[in-house]
């Protein structure tokens, strides 16, 4: 055996490919030491763009921002780095940039599977679906078995109301969300007792419960495992039995996640039945009812604000795309004479009353609503609450409407009772303030 003095040092080559392995892995700390190994004696484009990813996955990102820099100042046709740097922008609303950065990384390599993906989600994120659908069935075409353009692709095809087909592709999800695999065979139809639970946000969860009594209908013996705050909602109104906590799974022949009953119900969209189907409890909608007073004046419910969801970069973007600001809350309500109800959780709004220390779930929410002439609310899980009551509302919607809301008019199948107003361009609020004023003045003044 030599002495280890003798030894040679890993060579740049297999540095990296140790780098890149540590990254796929996700050690990203141990990558990043790797890259700045390799950069002492070796500057290298495609090194500096692993160590620019690697920091922003480390929760560093004015470092790895600045990395991705140098690594296009190494080579400025360096499409990783190109790609990469996009994206993060778009990530953070830097959408002109994105857009140079993605474009220039396209002309130089059109047949690029991460730059025909990048371009996808921005193009959805811009609310260019045809275009963005283009970029997406490319980037499969040169990658069939990415999970995450699979999922990126059924976006795609809901988004531009093609759901026979997005609605198959939307089961790539289960894999890019690390959704654990149920030990139960996934219903299909026929006499079975079925779990199902709950996976994405409650908005989610609200909009397909229309669909659960249709599993009965197919001979299934369902029970809804729901989150506390949905609970007594779903106990209220019915649907199908409900538990309130994971159940014993060797109770059940099958198992669904609430979300395929999208693929099992949701093909032919724009024939969906848009009737109330939740149920407020009477003695809730009795509580407030004396809680709001006498009424003098309509009742108008405003939720302005979504919720931030701060511990997940992605949903809080769409959150800081779909809400609000106060002075524009306030701007859409000036000189509507209406006793004004805040319905955003999170933040409160002047001059208006508010209840949120007191509402404890959705189906407190649910008696609250009932006592409401009109509800304005931004595209968030009370929109879906309130359509399931129907109560009548107004939906606010930025330029990139979700999916849900195909074809993106004023009216659309999911729920009878509510109207939809889209921004004309991106972040333009005050044209939708402007037309919600209108409307809201038709109806009371």
């Amino acid at each position: 055996m030599p002495p280890l003095e003798s030894l040679a040092p890993p060579s740049p080559d297999t540095l990296f490919a140790n780098a890149k392995t540590a990254y796929e892995l996700q050690d990203f700390e141990q990558a990043a030491r790797l890259c700045n190994q390799i950069l002492e004696t070796h500057q290298h484009p495609l090194v500096a763009n692993l160590l620019g990813m690697s920091l922003l996955k480390m929760d560093k990102p004015e470092f790895g921002e600045r990395v991705l820099h140098e690594a296009i100042a190494l080579d400025p046709n360096c499409v990783a780095a190109l790609a990469n740097l996009g994206n993060y922008y778009r990530e953070n609303m830097r959408i002109k940039q994105a857009e140079e950065l993605l474009q220039a990384a396209y002309k130089l390599r059109p047949d690029n599977h991460q730059v025909n993906h990048n371009m996808s989600v921005l193009c959805l994120e811009s609310g260019r679906f045809e275009e963005g659908l283009r970029f997406a069935r490319r980037a499969q075409e040169i990658n069939p078995d990415h999970e995450a353009t699979k999922h990126t692709l059924s976006l795609a095809l809901l988004q531009n109301g093609q759901y026979d087909e997005g609605t198959e592709l939307y089961e790539a999800r289960k894999t890019v969300f690390l959704r654990d695999k149920s030990p139960l065979p996934a219903y299909t139809g026929g006499k079975a007792k079925v779990i199902i639970r709950q996976e994405q946000g409650f908005g989610d969860t609200l909009m397909v419960s229309r669909w659960l009594p249709k599993l009965q209908e197919m001979g299934a013996d369902v029970t809804l495992v729901a989150p506390t705050a949905l609970y007594k909602l779903m106990k209220d109104s019915g649907l199908c039995d409900v538990h309130n906590a994971d159940a014993d799974m060797n109770s059940y022949t099958h198992h669904l996640w609430t979300m395929d009953l999208m693929r099992m119900f949701g093909k032919d969209w724009a024939n969906i039945s848009g009737k109330p189907y939740f149920t407020a409890d009477p003695q809730l909608v009795e509580k407030w009812c004396m809680m709001l007073g006498k009424k003098k004046k309509p009742r108008i419910g405003f939720c302005w604000s979504g919720s931030s969801r701060k511990d997940n970069p992605h949903a809080f973007i769409i959150d800081k795309r779909r809400s609000l600001c106060i002075s524009e809350a306030r701007s859409l309500m000036h000189g509507i004479d209406a006793q004004w109800v805040n319905l955003t959780r999170e933040l409160g709004l002047p001059d208006s009353t508010d209840f949120s220390a007191q509402i404890k779930d959705f189906a407190e929410m649910a008696g609250l609503l009932k006592n409401l002439d009109l509800v304005v609310t931004v595209d968030t899980a009370l929109c879906h609450l309130a359509g399931g009551l129907g109560v009548n509302t107004i939906c606010l919607h930025r330029y990139d409407m979700c999916w849900r809301w195909h074809p993106y008019t004023e009216q659309t199948p999911l729920y009878e009772g509510m109207r939809h107003f889209r921004q004309p361009a991106p972040f333009d609020w005050q044209s939708v303030i402007g037309e919600v004023r209108d409307e809201i003045t038709k109806l009371y003044n």
